[in-house]
């Protein structure tokens, strides 16, 4: 039988995944436990459409980022606060970039962001890549000191 899980189980599968699992099994244990339904050809035309909207939701995404690096010629600016020695108050992570590029390109989900160094800790110049979907682009971080 084949069921939807509605919630992860060790083994049988992971939460929204569709499984086939022994009649029984469904029908004693994951049914009367809400932990899985049977799948319909309702639920398989819905799962397809969250799919197929995802799909256009990435793509429209990607092409906003594109769109937002090429117009600033594949950098990104960020300014923090330094002392004289050009450290950072606080230092810069990926996670930190990520959420910048979805502030200032106006997409709405984080790309995955790789630098060289683990953390940014002082002003200055440094390369990322980032990857959205199936497209990867190496950016330039300038990062600047305000006071």
């Amino acid at each position: 039988m084949k069921v939807l899980m509605k919630k992860s189980l060790q083994k049988v599968g992971s939460s929204g995944e569709v499984v086939e699992v022994k009649d029984g099994f469904a029908m004693n244990y994951l049914i009367p436990n809400n932990i899985a339904v049977p799948v319909t050809k309702k639920i398989l035309e819905n799962m397809k459409e969250r799919e197929e909207k995802k799909i256009e939701h990435t793509a429209e995404e990607l092409e906003k980022l594109s769109d937002y690096l090429v117009k600033n010629n594949f950098s990104l600016v960020m300014e923090k606060k330094a002392n004289e020695q050009e450290n950072l108050f606080e230092k810069i992570t990926d996670k930190d970039i990520a959420q910048e590029i979805v502030k200032v390109s106006g997409i709405e989900t984080q790309p995955k962001v790789e630098m060289a160094e683990e953390t940014i800790k002082k002003v200055g110049e440094y390369m990322a890549k980032i990857t959205l979907g199936s497209i990867s682009k190496d950016i330039k971080i300038y990062v600047r000191s305000i006071q």
